[in-house]
């Protein structure tokens, strides 16, 4: 019984963290808060996801689990501004982030904007992880090829197409463990977004990626099994 308890707290206080990491990450990417309060914030989000080894997908699955299955009208929209036109990796990190959390995302103003579209708590923790991955992988890059863009831009590629793919074996493990209601709200979210989508871009071309460094891009594969999807701390998490 003492056993039995003690596993139901735990399943409580992990309950309570989830809560507190997207109460966190709303206020990491609030606007209308303080340089110094998004940080604290971000700080706290990052510490706890990794106290508790939470990945996002859990956090997505603990929000759709409260969603009502009524009143549809939630897409919403974001844009991410870019200080220089967006790199192939990024484009390809943002479309990763935007699968997990049954968005969509789409390149414009000669890749310097991204237009993310989706529920607007998606919304929120997409903003969050972005930016952090982003400059996450940014950092790994760097450090790998201190001198050569291409290099690095191959390097990011690579890293970039191995998180992506975890994400979706990530995805898949929370699609099979999420309630039918749920899974009946994600095709619901993803059927409103897709209409969204179409409203505003009545036709979409598609962007051609530039060729890669084949040495650079397996390395960067190879390490982005090592880079933490629970926060933006360099370690190994399977």
């Amino acid at each position: 019984m003492e056993q039995n308890a003690s596993m139901n707290g735990n399943g409580a206080q992990r309950e309570v963290a989830m809560e507190t990491i997207l109460k966190c990450m709303r206020l990491a990417a609030d606007p209308g808060a303080t340089e110094g309060e998004r940080d604290v914030a971000q700080r706290k989000a990052e510490q706890i996801m990794a106290k508790w080894q939470i990945a996002s997908l859990e956090l997505r699955m603990k929000k759709d689990a409260g969603k009502p299955k009524s009143g549809t009208e939630r897409v919403k929209e974001a844009f991410e501004s870019m200080f220089d036109p967006a790199a192939d990796w990024e484009m390809m990190l943002a479309n990763g982030i935007a699968k997990t959390f049954n968005s969509k995302v789409i390149v414009i103003d000669g890749r310097s904007r991204l237009h993310f579209f989706g529920a607007k708590d998606d919304l929120e923790i997409i903003d969050y992880f972005f930016t952090k991955l982003r400059l996450e992988i940014d950092s790994w890059a760097e450090d790998a090829y201190p001198c050569g863009i291409r290099n690095r831009r191959s390097y990011a590629y690579g890293m970039t197409s191995r998180v992506n793919s975890r994400m979706d074996e990530l995805y898949r493990v929370v699609q099979e463990a999420m309630p039918n209601n749920c899974k009946e709200l994600v095709i619901v979210d993803k059927a409103l977004v897709a209409q969204k989508v179409n409203e505003v871009y009545s036709s979409l071309g598609r962007l051609k990626h530039r060729s890669v460094r084949d040495d650079a891009y397996h390395r960067g594969y190879n390490d982005g099994s090592n880079l933490n999807l629970s926060s933006n701390r360099k370690a190994v998490n399977g």
